[in-house]
């Protein structure tokens, strides 16, 4: 079976699209792989070009809320077999092409947590989830991953 590599780039990076992409790839049974990278975000996947097509065509149209896609392709690539799909480590050398998310102000989800007294995170004072929150006020360096934000050492 042929593998593929398709490139996402815009605002994909600290808003959940890695964990979004294994959900949607899981739940069709692709198997591959996804990672950030300073230009945005690469997964490599078997399957037919329509198998692929289809799969990228499902993932623009039910983007996290706070992504933002600006562009996007799909190359033939070395067949390689996967035997699942995982969320792989970020890849820090080639050119930077990425938009950096802002600070998101608290959303609905969080905020009722927040005022809940029954909730564990009832009063927490960092609660946030990968549609609120700091990206761009905590970021250090590119791609967008925990140990290159100021929450590195929690």
């Amino acid at each position: 079976m042929p593998s593929w590599e398709i490139h996402i780039a815009g605002k994909v990076q600290g808003v959940g699209f890695r964990p979004f992409v294994y959900r949607m790839a899981s739940a069709r049974q692709i198997f591959g792989e996804v990672c950030n990278g300073p230009d945005g975000v690469r997964i490599k996947c078997n399957g037919t070009r329509e198998q692929v097509e289809s799969f990228l065509a499902d993932l623009l149209s039910q983007l996290p809320p706070m992504a933002v896609v600006t562009q996007h392709s799909i190359t033939q690539i070395a067949a390689n077999s996967y035997p699942d799909f995982t969320i792989t480590a970020s890849k820090l050398t080639g050119r930077v092409g990425l938009s950096l998310a802002p600070d998101f102000c608290l959303c609905l989800d969080c905020r009722r947590e927040l005022l809940d007294p029954s909730n564990r995170r009832f009063a927490y004072a960092f609660i946030t989830c990968t549609n609120c929150g700091p990206r761009y006020a905590i970021q250090n360096g590119l791609p967008y991953d925990r140990e290159r934000t100021s929450m590195a050492k929690f």
